[in-house]
């Protein structure tokens, strides 16, 4: 027998053990990127890649030994600098404040950070007894030299340390020496045949951006009589938004065969205008006992977008990150959109001795993206008994009842709803391909329409120290306008519809409380919010003709894994391959090798939370503030890559908790221990519920059961539940006494603040202690989706601000 020294080494029994020169140009680790190897810490001395070479141009073995913190090495203490001027001007006939600010950022990642200057004008004058004017611009300019690269891919550092890495991977060497080449000409790296050094992607493959923002509105105010005043209303928002990432030579992605190309890049120039014109009067008079308010107005909306794209896939001379210098075909895209829209609108609200209020409101509009006008109108009514029946007391302080109804439309995108033609990403012969868009535009198209009634109390008690908010709402939104699939032999893929019913109901309470209240002493005030929504998808689709009804519609997806809406359950079902379970008692069954039996195309997960709330206490005593935010939420599902890969790849630390890795593990014992687990001893190939079962004691390879991970996607699921510190502050207001009647600056207040401070509890499920509030992007399609997310990180700051 040889040495576990050897065995690591795969110097015996050829083609078993470990081998560490395979891969690659048969570099060091090139063809290892799993986290399966020998145990570290014992005295094994192994070749590395940070391994000197003997005289003969051999690598010398040299101690294998773990790095724990090489993934914290990489993150440096960001900061964060905010500096803001205002001038205020005021006088009988104008008020006008003008500022200017710059943000500056240093990000957590090395090579990474975000600029910001701030201009901001705002003015209110007098003209004369009928006329009044205001304005206000505001101007944002963003910029940086680099921004991170997100989701799966190889130039965003995460997708390696979060799901790939390995310990004993010396950071500090891929620090040192990123610049440098390696033996076999391979940029220095831990692995080249599937990583990039993290600190050659953050310093050579640069995402930079630059945006100018600007946006304002400007208003004349007419007043013929004290109860009418008319305003003419224009504002304008603009921005434009250029990024560029580039991907240099040598790096994994533009690996072809054995070489690389010289680079790659993308120039992404992006526009918006908006332009829009109101013409608004509104009246108030009291009529008796009774105080009317009314509003009309007309709103004209113009807005467009362009955006262009050119780059190159291969570079001719490495790193020139021009579009001359492109090998090949360029890439190059241009694309537009034009929306415009009419609306009339009005609204009016009657009050009755303080006692009762009735409101009411209308809005029609017409736009471009859609054939018909829509119509939505919205009524509430309130009342205030304590002030119907008079009621002064220390107990009851205030009491409101409300109710309302409300319906809304939306149309859509623009050029749905006409036929248009594209270009192809590639030419033949030097000609430019057109094709027709492959979604049939439906000619009778509906608005979008949401249907909502709430129905609400407020309440203040103890002589107003203790109030009560609680609404409760049913909303039911129908004819959304959804994308569905059709045969191909109509000569499209898809086509729109007006589609689908989805029915939310909910709760929303918030408690506040002067818990104690001294006018010179001590003060806590505390306020509580809670929320709850449960929606209903009650039907998707039917076709009109066939009368054959849409199982399903995909929201978002990872790794083909999906969340989706289903008839009958609620929105953002988690649908992947998930673990078979008993009927009788919800045990997962194993079958006789000890692994769960799967099946495909399961529930295995909700995106949507049980329930949200957040608790938040302000303390004060003299010139001392405290506070602080707690936010809670309980339940919510989550798929994450990072859990599947990490599992996978032997990187997260449950998969080598105990001794499992050596002795082998038995799931339902070693691991799932908070669920019931059963083996099949006899099984019924024609119903596997009608199968005989144990308790199951087959113990099985960690490796083998880590990796199925990647195929029993619900292992890769957790709960999103979570309390947070969500915020901290102090402050000190300074004595007047330091400033004087004299002196320039009249006030100041000292603070210290602090967000995103702790995640003070996770739910047991997510085993791989994951932020849960990270998703793949901040829309519909994201949620409920994890992938090759950046930590969370916290700041602390310093705050001094000045009354001159």
């Amino acid at each position: 027998k040889g040495t576990y020294q050897q065995f690591a080494k795969g110097d015996y029994d050829p083609g078993y053990g470990f081998s560490y020169l395979d891969g690659l140009g048969n570099g060091v680790n090139d063809g290892v990127d799993e986290s399966w190897g020998p145990r570290l810490d014992i005295g094994l001395n192994l070749t590395q890649f940070t391994s000197p070479r003997d005289a003969a141009g051999n690598l010398t073995p040299t101690p294998w030994i773990s790095h724990p913190n090489n993934v914290r090495s990489l993150y440096q203490t960001g900061y964060t600098t905010n500096h803001s001027i205002s001038i205020t001007s005021n006088s009988d006939n104008a008020v006008t404040r003008a500022s200017v600010g710059y943000h500056k950022q240093v990000g957590v990642l090395p090579n990474t950070d975000m600029s910001r200057y701030t201009a901001s004008l705002n003015t209110m004058i007098k003209l004369n007894t009928k006329f009044d004017y205001d304005m206000s611009v505001n101007y944002t300019r963003s910029e940086s030299d680099n921004l991170p690269i997100t989701e799966y891919n190889a130039s965003n550092p995460m997708q390696s340390m979060g799901q790939w890495f390995g310990r004993q991977i010396d950071m500090q060497a891929l620090k040192d020496h990123w610049t440098e080449t390696m033996a076999n000409g391979y940029p220095y790296n831990w692995n080249n045949n599937y990583h990039n050094n993290p600190y050659w992607s953050l310093n050579k493959n640069t995402n930079s951006m630059q945006r100018n923002k600007l946006f304002g509105k400007s208003s004349l105010f007419f007043k013929p009589i004290s109860s009418v005043k008319i305003e003419a209303r224009l504002g304008v928002d603009y921005y434009n938004t250029k990024t560029m990432p580039v991907i240099a030579y040598q790096s994994n992605e533009t690996m072809v065969g054995s070489s690389w190309h010289g680079g790659w890049f993308r120039l992404n120039d992006s526009k918006s205008y908006e332009l829009n014109a109101d013409l608004i009067a509104t009246f108030n008079k009291k009529f008796g006992s009774i105080d009317f308010d009314a509003l009309a107005g007309a709103n004209y909306r113009n807005f467009k977008t362009e955006a262009s794209t050119m780059g190159a896939d291969q570079l001719t001379v490495p790193n020139l990150f021009t579009i001359s210098n492109v090998k090949g075909n360029p890439v190059t895209s241009m694309s537009h959109s034009w929306i415009r829209s009419n609306s009339v609108y009005a609204s009016a609200t009657a009050g009755y001795k303080g006692m009762a209020y009735l409101e009411g409101s209308v809005r029609n509009d017409w736009s471009s993206t859609i054939n018909d006008p829509f119509f939505y109108p919205a009524v509430s009514l309130s009342w205030i008994p304590t002030e119907t029946f008079g009621i002064k007391s220390d107990i009851l302080s205030y009491l409101k009842i409300r109710g309302g109804w409300a319906k809304i439309g939306s149309a859509t995108s623009a050029y749905r709803t006409l036929p248009y033609f594209s270009a192809a990403a590639s030419t033949i012969n030097g000609v430019t391909q057109y094709y027709q868009t492959t979604e049939f535009p439906p000619a009778n198209l509906r608005p979008e329409s949401v249907v909502s009634n709430e129905l609400g109390i407020e309440t203040r008690l103890l002589k107003n120290r203790l109030s009560l908010d609680v609404s409760l709402y049913d909303k039911t939104t129908t004819d959304q306008i959804m994308s569905v699939a059709i045969s191909k032999a109509t000569g499209y893929n898809t086509t729109l519809v007006n589609a689908g019913e989805i029915n939310n109901k909910g709760i929303e309470v918030q408690l506040r409380a002067g818990i104690i209240q001294k006018q010179k002493g001590f003060n806590w005030d505390m306020t509580i919010n809670w929320a709850k929504d449960k929606s209903k998808i009650v039907e998707l689709y039917t076709d009109p003709v066939t009368g054959q009804k849409l199982t399903s519609y995909e929201i978002g997806r990872q790794w083909s894994t999906y969340v989706q809406a289903r008839p009958g359950e609620s929105w953002g079902v988690i649908y992947g391959t998930g673990m078979v379970r008993r009927a009788s008692d919800n045990a997962i069954i194993v079958g006789t090798n000890g692994m769960p039996k799967t099946k495909k195309n399961m529930v295995i997960g909700d995106v949507t939370p049980n329930w949200i709330g957040g608790i938040n206490n302000e303390f004060r005593y003299k010139s001392f503030n405290l506070g602080f935010l707690l936010d809670l939420r309980m339940g919510g599902d989550i798929f994450s890559v990072s859990q599947m890969f990490g599992a996978y790849s032997g990187l997260l630390g449950f998969t080598a908790d105990g001794e499992i890795r050596r002795d082998g593990m038995v799931i339902g014992k070693d691991f799932l221990a908070n669920q019931k687990v059963v083996k099949l001893v006899t099984e019924d190939k024609t119903d596997i519920q009608k199968s005989t079962f144990a308790d199951n004691d087959v113990k099985v390879l960690a490796q083998d059961f880590f990796e199925s991970f990647y195929g029993n996607r619900e292992l890769g699921v957790y709960k999103g539940s979570y309390i947070k510190l969500r915020e901290f502050h102090i402050s000190y207001e300074l004595p007047k006494s330091l400033f004087g009647s004299s002196n320039i600056i009249k006030s100041g207040v000292v603070s210290l603040v602090g967000s995103n401070l702790a995640i003070l509890w996770r739910d047991k499920s997510n085993i791989s202690g994951i932020d849960p509030e990270t998703t793949v992007n901040s829309g519909n399609g994201g949620v409920g989706l994890e992938s090759t997310s950046y930590p969370p990180s916290r700041s602390y700051g310093f705050k001094l601000n000045f009354t001159f």
